[in-house]
């Protein structure tokens, strides 16, 4: 099999720490061969020996401040995850070939003149030229090997100078930030824009968008060294916004307050026992016409909550299987409660096992009702069957072991078994950017096909599922959850799936969900329906001892099995 022959453009030996991750990676695949190392160094008449020197120190102070006191942060943040973010990391020595190309005219520069290196390249066979955000290109280099040069750019828009990535999406709290792959012609073609969630403070965002951006071009890697050739470039759309320069001294000032405002702000929430409740709403109504407000909330003991609501039907009820969170032992269950219009009953927990579990997607095949709970912390997808309906539950299939996956779904389409599910190969813990998509001839494969798309859906404003839905007319939507800006679940959209095959797979937007439909209500990630039925989820931010919101009514407390019947649905305000 042909390798594919990489050849890495950087300005320096010392890198940021998400390429030198991304070079160990290349150098483990059997088909990738990273041969040359292209060093570019520029030296302008400000940075001579002989120029004189200018004292610019006083005007990096506050970004040099802010970035001290977030490597702190990112210290502390996720068990450190991020913590070298910071770090140049030495790569020569992992690259064979190393060459040093000059693109200045004075005797400080080191390398050869970039022109004579270009045209020596030629000949050295490079399939392919990676280069990263921030470094100069020697002149010619676009041609120099067989499929040109990629450039992996920490923005989504030509409209910056000077800006340190992820800086100004955070700091005007943008729901997601965005990158690009693009080839680097005449036409400069994006051949990948994606989206990450905004993390809630600069540097942190700088480092989950370098990490997963670097995911991305993994992907985009492998796919170049099995078709052999580039992918087809995306679409151009116009560019609305405003153009962003670096970051002035009053910007950074005004930045330092705001971080300090949303450190406050947790510390707040965290010394008042605040925390992120979910609760479930059922309308007696379809989906197309359900009227949010009007619907009856599940109520349950405070300590728990609910999420996550897939219905079923059985002998010509109704059942709602949900996420059942408790703050006591700090993981989820899957329960199921009996539901209709007016009412609800408590039937119990389900399914438990010793770690968390969440998003019941229920299916019926052949004569037998099967789950796919998420387990993503087992690292596996397992397939569940009901021995006895609705209570008793047994595992029937490992469909995907060793692989962190979230909310997947298993539908029949066109005589093939598809399964959605978010992955995340990161390590960061995020599988709210990626949506894959597989297939099989049966529900109970253990062997799955991947969509040569994948991943089909790279941005976290509708990448991870939230419901799926089959109409009267045979139409199939998937409900797609959206994250805002340091909140994880802000509000729905509903995709019509158009295309689905093994080589293509489309969806239009035909509607959004968003929270207004509660006055407490700060975001909704979920919707099930059938039969007339319709279950979405929302989440308040409420005190931890009474998990009660200020503007609930009494609850109704019930024991499992016994119904709670309502004259007209429970009234949201």
């Amino acid at each position: 099999m042909h390798k594919l022959r990489v050849g890495l453009i950087t300005d320096s030996v010392d890198v940021p720490k998400y390429v030198q991750q991304f070079v160990i990676w290349a150098s483990k695949q059997e088909s990738i061969d990273v041969s040359h190392l292209i060093v570019v160094n520029k030296v302008d008449e400000d940075h001579r020996e002989n120029a004189p020197k200018r004292d610019h120190k006083w005007k990096s102070f506050p970004r040099r401040l802010v970035e001290f006191v977030e490597r702190s942060l990112l210290e502390r943040y996720n068990n450190g995850i991020h913590a070298d973010h910071f770090e140049q990391c030495d790569i020569s020595a992992l690259i064979p070939h190393k060459i040093d190309v000059s693109l200045g005219t004075h005797a400080e520069c080191i390398g050869r003149p970039g022109e004579i290196v270009s045209a020596e390249l030629r000949d050295q066979n490079i399939d392919l030229f990676i280069a990263f955000d921030g470094c100069d290109l020697p002149p010619g280099i676009e041609d120099s090997s067989r499929l040109g040069t990629i450039r992996l750019r920490l923005s989504d828009t030509h409209a910056t100078r000077e800006c340190p990535s992820g800086f100004w999406e955070c700091f005007h709290g943008c729901a997601k930030t965005g990158f690009v792959i693009e080839r680097l012609n005449a036409s400069a073609e994006l051949l990948v824009i994606g989206y990450v969630t905004t993390q809630f403070f600069y540097s942190l965002n700088q480092a989950f968008l370098a990490r997963r951006a670097s995911e991305r071009l993994k992907y985009l890697l492998q796919d170049i060294g099995e078709l052999g050739r580039l992918p087809p470039a995306e679409p151009k759309l116009p560019y609305s916004g405003p153009l962003n320069e670096a970051p002035s001294i009053f910007v950074w000032l005004v930045y330092g307050i705001k971080l300090a405002s949303r450190l406050l702000g947790w510390a707040l929430s965290k010394l008042l026992g605040m925390q992120m409740r979910w609760s479930v709403l059922v309308i007696p109504e379809d989906w197309r016409d359900a009227t949010l407000y009007e619907g009856m909330v599940i109520r349950v003991e405070p300590g728990r909550f609910l999420a996550d609501p897939f219905l079923v039907s059985e002998a010509g009820k109704t059942y709602c299987f949900v996420e059942d969170f408790s703050s006591k032992e700090n993981k989820a269950k899957i329960s199921v409660f009996e539901v209709g219009p007016g009412y609800y009953r408590e039937h119990g927990p389900c399914l438990v096992e010793p770690f968390h579990l969440s998003f019941p997607f229920v299916f019926r095949f052949e004569e037998d009702v099967y789950m796919i709970p998420e387990s993503c912390a087992a690292r596996q997808i397992r397939l569940y069957r009901c021995k006895k309906f609705p209570c008793e539950w047994e595992l029937d299939t490992i469909l995907i072991d060793d692989l962190s996956a979230a909310d997947s779904m298993l539908f029949h389409h066109n005589s093939r078994w598809w399964l959605l599910t978010n992955i995340d190969r990161s390590g960061l813990n995020d599988c709210g950017g990626e949506l894959h998509l597989y297939y099989s001839d049966s529900p109970k494969a253990t062997r799955w096909n991947s969509h040569p798309k994948n991943p089909i859906v790279f941005d976290p404003g509708h990448a991870r599922n939230g419901g799926c839905v089959h109409d009267q007319n045979g139409r199939l939507y998937r409900v797609a959850q959206a994250q805002g800006f340091d909140l994880y679940g802000h509000h729905t959209s509903v995709f019509e799936i158009t295309e689905l095959t093994e080589e293509s797979y489309k969806e239009e937007l035909v509607t959004e969900i968003r929270p207004g439909f509660k006055k407490s209500a700060l975001g909704t990630h979920h919707m099930s329906a059938l039969h007339g039925l319709t279950v979405v989820d929302f989440v308040e931010k409420v005190p931890l001892a009474s998990h009660q919101s200020r503007f609930a009514l009494p609850r109704l407390w019930q024991r499992p099995d016994r119904a709670v019947r309502a004259e007209r649905p429970d009234c949201l305000y």
